[in-house]
């Protein structure tokens, strides 16, 4: 394979990261339950590279992985992504879920497939700070591992039970990683980051089922008898018939005469 020709260099990523897409959303006959399909950008990419390692390369336009022998001589590379899933409820089910990247070169031998191990990160880390000495080695267990093709264009990776794992909170999320062979021979894969631009940058894409409210918490606070020692007791409760549930409630007191005060809130 050969480089393409625009070549790598510095790019500016959207000064808001895009919200969550939903491509497709089906309500069941009942009205009870949803499902959704979302696609959800990348806020931060990057990769790191093992002769360079006390380097960043955080603003660039390409991700690169495997290992560099010629030109810049990288040396190994590392793919880091993270992907905010905030926006899938927590309770919601996980049917499957997919990353994607688009493979722009690559300078793999034909009938040299070069596997891609899919592995999630342990710790945090800033796409304009990392560098192969500060994050090496620092990944979890395997999620996926797979032969992606030598052709241009999107390429997929299952992150299905990665994905499960940060919506459940059974797992941190601080990203994943992409490894593939290290050997010091020229074998790398080149892909666009999110400063790339044009529609062009990493993606996940998730379906689930999630559990359709359409109804307000109900919530009420115990009357105080007409006179009240210097110190009492405040009591209130509540419930959702939505079926989604309260997650805290704020409390708010007011003098006769005056307006609301806050006094407890988000508990």
């Amino acid at each position: 394979g050969t480089l393409a020709d625009d070549g790598e260099r510095e790019g500016k990523p959207p000064e808001v990261d895009p919200e969550p897409i939903v491509l497709e959303r089906i309500v069941s006959a009942d009205g009870k339950t949803a499902q959704v399909t979302k696609e959800i950008s990348v806020s931060s990419d990057t990769y790191i590279a093992s002769n360079k390692p006390n380097d960043n390369y955080g603003n660039t336009t390409w991700l690169r992985l495997g290992y560099n022998a010629t030109g810049d001589n990288l040396g190994a590379m590392r793919v880091l992504l993270y992907v905010d899933v905030s926006s899938i409820p927590s309770n919601a089910q996980i049917h499957w879920a997919r990353f994607r990247i688009y493979q722009h070169s690559v300078t793999i031998p034909s009938g040299d497939p070069n596997s891609v191990t899919t592995r999630h990160l342990n710790n945090s880390w800033d796409e304009r700070t990392v560098t192969w000495n500060s994050h090496q080695p620092d990944w979890g267990g395997v999620i996926n591992k797979g032969y992606p093709t030598l052709a241009i264009g999107w390429i997929e990776a299952d992150t299905t039970d990665l994905v499960k794992e940060w919506v459940s909170g059974q797992h941190s999320n601080h990203g994943l990683t992409f490894l593939a062979n290290e050997e010091a021979v020229e074998r790398q894969r080149m892909f666009y980051s999110r400063e790339q631009g044009g529609g062009l940058h990493p993606r996940m894409v998730v379906n689930y089922t999630e559990q359709v409210d359409d109804q307000p918490p109900r919530v009420s606070v115990e009357s105080l008898p007409t006179w009240s020692p210097q110190r009492f007791t405040v009591k209130w409760s509540g419930d959702d018939p939505g079926g989604s549930g309260i997650d805290h409630y704020d409390v708010r007191y007011r003098v006769p005469g005056g307006g609301w005060i806050n006094w407890l809130n988000n508990t």
